[in-house]
């Protein structure tokens, strides 16, 4: 949250020279090599806070935490990039919750503001993908959208995911992607936008649950 000292000095660094940011806003993560640059992975557990962001910490756990994706990355790193030689991955098997944390974003306070992104994702009853958009506001987290039922079609980048932010008009945020342990698939997001929209979110977007 804005003004939260937390315990790694890399926090503080990574924003100082990332700060407050106007729209439109992208990110296709392809101006990284293995780090990230104004994005910060962050962790915490279910006991510590969970989704309203209490105990999060900076993630050093390279393995498991979010990670600039490259072509070559795991034997099948393209896999998971929509476009362009980058994306950001997530893979499983450390409890708890993975954060990649955005530079703060200032959304304007008229029209309809949108967050645009596409994912590589996965789930099934037996293995069910809990994954999670959180937004913070200056002072508290809130979750925009959680993607946990085992039932959802895969979107393998087929299909945008489209948000609404037109509740954070008029306010500096943070956006979080959030991969809650679950053992679940990993997940891949790539191609990020926030930006006016002419519209609100379309009916049949993936991000409809009518649709679902």
């Amino acid at each position: 949250a804005s003004g939260t000292v937390y315990s790694v000095p890399s926090l503080s660094e990574a924003f100082t020279w990332c700060g407050p940011v106007a729209l439109p806003f992208y990110e296709g993560f392809e101006s990284m090599d293995d780090t990230f640059r104004c994005w910060l992975p962050m962790r915490n557990t279910t006991e510590s806070g969970g989704l309203n962001g209490g105990g999060l910490d900076y993630d050093a756990s390279y393995s498991h935490s979010w990670r600039v994706n490259l072509a070559a990355a795991q034997g099948n790193g393209a896999v998971f990039i929509r476009s362009g030689s980058r994306s950001a991955r997530v893979i499983p098997g450390v409890s708890g919750f993975r954060w990649l944390v955005s530079r703060p974003l200032v959304i304007p306070a008229s029209g309809n503001i949108d967050l645009r992104f596409w994912k590589d994702f996965e789930t099934s009853p037996g293995n069910t993908t809990r994954f999670h958009i959180v937004v913070n506001d200056g002072d508290n987290w809130s979750v925009l959208q959680s993607f946990v039922s085992s039932g959802l079609p895969p979107n393998f980048f087929q299909e945008e995911v489209v948000l609404s932010l037109n509740a954070y008009r008029g306010e500096t945020i943070r956006i979080a992607f959030v991969y809650e342990e679950n053992g679940g698939f990993e997940v891949a997001i790539d191609d990020i936008r926030v930006a006016r929209t002419a519209a609100t979110v379309a009916a049949g977007l993936w991000s409809n649950p009518a649709t679902w």
